[in-house]
C-alpha cells in the first residue's frame, strides 16, 4: 500500500467524550471516519504527558530512549533544570521518511522545535518560543509562509490568559475557532505547495479547551452542565468537525486514495486533587527548602550577571564558593543539602535521589517508598496507586536521565514537585479557579481510514506503534523503534 498519508493530531482526544458528541450529532465526520476505518484506544506513554507522548509518536521510542518524563529534565551533577524540546528526540518519523526519499510536512506538532532538516517543511508547534524564532525549516521559507498565512501565530496559553480569561467561555471558544481555521488554512496551503507523501497537522486547541471545561463536558461527573456541553458541542466540536471534513475533502479532490490517520497523545479524566510532593518531602527532611528571599539584592545581582554571561567566568575563578552563593540566592531548594528532589506539575510524581548525599541507594529508596506511602493515610482517600522504581518501568539508551521513582496516582489525582506557598496548594481542585479541571488519561484515540484498511480492527494499540505502522502503510522498511507494525490494520490480499 503506497499512497499519500494525512495525520491529524487531536490533542487530548478521548472516546469517552467523542462517543457522546458523536451520539448527539456534533461530530458526524469523525463518526464516518471511525465507521469506515480501523479505530480504538491509543495507549499513551507512562506518564501520559504531552512532550513524552508526542515524542514517543514521532520516534516510536519509549521514555527510556527519550530520556525525559516531563516538560523539564533534572541535572543533579550541575544543579539545574532544563526545558525539553525537539533536541531531546532521537531520529523522528519526518527524518526517516525523508531518508527513504519521501516528502514530508509537519505543521504545529509539539516537540519539533528547533525544526530539523528534512525533505520538506517543518513548522514547529508547542514549546516553540514564538513567531520571531527560527520555527520553520527551511529557514528561507519563513517569510513566504507568513506572507501567505498572515494570521498564523504560535499558540501560547499565557497570551490567552493575558488578553482575556478562559472563564469567558464565548470569547474563549471564538479564539479557539480562529486557531482551528488558521491551522486548517495553513495545512491546505502547505499540501498544495509541497505535495507531500506524509503530512501531519496538529490541533492543540482540543487539549486547551478540555483542561478547564472537562468536568462540565463529562456526563458522568457531578459538575456536568448540559448548557455548557451543548454550547461547546455546537460552537467548538461541531465547528472543528466541519473544518476537518472540509480539509480532508479538499485534499481528497485531487488524491482520492488519501489515507487519513487521526491520533491523540492521551485521553482525559476529571482532576480532583493535587498533591505537592515538595511539602511532604520537606517535612521529612529529604528536601531542604531555601528560605532566602529570591528578590534579595544578591539574587538580583546574580540574575543580572547571568543575563550578561558573566556567571561562567566567576564560576571558574571562585568555584564551589560561587556555586553555593548562587544556590542560596536563587534556588527554591538547597540542592547541596537535599537527598531527594521532585519535579513536575499536575502529572505523575517524579523523584530523583541525590546520590552525592546517599551512601546506600537501594536501602534509602526502600525507606523513601515506605514514607511516601503515608500519603495514602493523610486524607480521606487513597492518592497513590503504585510507586515504581525506574528499573521496573523503563529501559533504554537514556535510562540514566530518568527519575529514580515514578509515582502513579489514583484516578483524579496529580502530583506536583513544588510547594503549596509557591503556587496552587495541596487542595481539592474545584471550580474554574484552577485551569486544570481535567487531566490526562492513558487512553487516547486513533483512526486509520482509507482503501485497504481493515475496518473491523478495533483493538487497542500503543502510541509507539504508529510510526512503524505508517512506515508499513507507505511501503517502507521497518524502522528501528520500540514499537511494532500493526499488520492487522490492513486487509489481507
Amino acid at each position: 500500500m503506497k499512497k499519500k498519508i494525512l495525520i491529524i493530531g487531536l490533542d487530548g482526544g478521548s472516546w469517552k467524550l467523542y462517543d457522546e458528541l458523536i451520539k448527539d450529532g456534533y461530530m458526524p465526520f469523525l463518526a464516518s471516519l471511525r465507521e469506515s476505518g480501523a479505530s480504538g484506544n491509543l495507549i499513551s506513554t507512562i506518564p501520559p504527558q504531552t512532550p513524552v507522548a508526542w515524542g514517543a509518536f514521532q520516534t516510536g521510542m519509549k521514555p527510556g530512549d527519550l530520556g525525559y518524563v516531563d516538560f523539564v529534565t533534572l541535572d543533579l551533577e550541575n544543579n539545574k533544570l532544563g526545558i525539553v524540546n525537539g533536541k531531546n528526540l532521537p531520529k523522528t518519523i519526518w527524518e526517516y521518511f525523508s531518508e527513504q526519499g519521501k516528502k514530508v510536512v509537519s505543521l504545529n506538532v509539539p516537540m519539533t522545535f528547533p525544526p530539523r532538516k528534512v525533505n520538506g517543511v517543518i513548522i514547529s508547534g508547542m514549546l516553540t518560543p514564538g513567531i520571531d524564532s527560527n520555527f520553520i525549516y527551511p529557514r528561507n521559507f519563513k517569510t513566504e509562509f507568513l506572507n501567505n498565512n498572515p494570521s498564523y501565530h504560535i499558540f501560547q496559553l499565557s497570551r490567552i490568559k493575558k488578553d482575556f480569561s478562559y472563564k469567558e467561555i464565548d470569547r474563549y471558544l471564538l479564539e479557539l475557532r480562529k486557531i482551528i481555521d488558521t491551522r486548517k488554512d495553513a495545512a491546505l496551503y502547505l499540501f498544495d505547495k509541497e505535495d507531500p507523501d506524509l503530512m501531519m497537522v496538529h490541533f492543540q486547541v482540543t487539549d486547551i479547551l478540555q483542561h478547564p471545561y472537562w468536568k462540565k463536558l463529562d456526563k458522568n461527573h457531578k459538575d456536568y452542565s448540559s448548557e455548557a456541553y451543548n454550547n461547546i458541542g455546537n460552537n467548538f466540536y461541531k465547528f472543528l468537525d466541519n473544518r476537518l471534513q472540509s480539509m480532508v475533502n479538499q485534499i481528497k479532490s485531487t488524491h482520492e486514495d488519501l489515507l487519513v490517520t487521526i491520533i491523540s497523545d492521551h485521553g482525559f479524566q476529571p482532576h480532583d486533587k493535587r498533591i505537592n510532593l515538595g511539602d511532604f518531602l520537606s517535612t521529612k527532611n529529604y528536601c531542604i527548602r531555601n528560605l532566602n528571599s529570591s528578590n534579595s539584592f544578591k539574587s538580583l545581582t546574580i540574575r543580572a550577571l547571568r543575563k550578561f554571561d558573566l556567571l561562567g567566568i566567576l564560576k571558574k575563578v571562585f568555584k564551589d564558593k560561587w556555586l553555593n552563593a548562587v544556590e542560596k540566592a536563587t534556588q527554591p531548594i538547597l540542592w547541596s543539602k537535599s537527598k531527594v528532589i521532585a519535579i513536575g506539575r499536575s502529572s505523575y510524581g517524579f523523584i530523583y535521589i541525590n546520590e552525592k548525599l546517599v551512601k546506600d541507594k537501594n536501602s534509602f529508596r526502600k525507606e523513601l517508598i515506605m514514607n511516601l506511602e503515608e500519603l495514602n493515610q493523610l486524607g480521606t482517600r487513597k492518592v497513590i496507586n503504585t510507586i515504581f522504581t525506574k528499573e521496573e518501568l523503563y529501559k533504554g539508551s537514556r535510562f540514566d536521565s530518568l527519575p529514580d521513582l515514578i509515582i502513579v496516582p489514583e484516578p483524579g489525582i496529580t502530583f506536583s514537585g513544588s510547594f503549596s506557598d509557591q503556587g496552587k496548594g495541596d487542595l481539592l481542585v474545584e471550580g474554574l479557579e484552577d485551569f486544570h479541571q481535567g487531566i490526562h488519561h492513558l487512553k487516547g484515540i486513533y483512526i486509520f481510514a482509507g482503501d485497504g484498511i481493515n475496518k473491523n480492527f478495533k483493538s487497542d494499540i500503543s502510541i509507539i506503534d504508529v510510526f512503524p505502522t505508517l512506515s508499513m502503510l507507505a511501503g517502507l522498511p521497518t524502522p528501528e523503534t520500540d514499537g511494532k507494525r500493526c499488520k492487522e490494520l490492513v486487509n489481507e490480499g
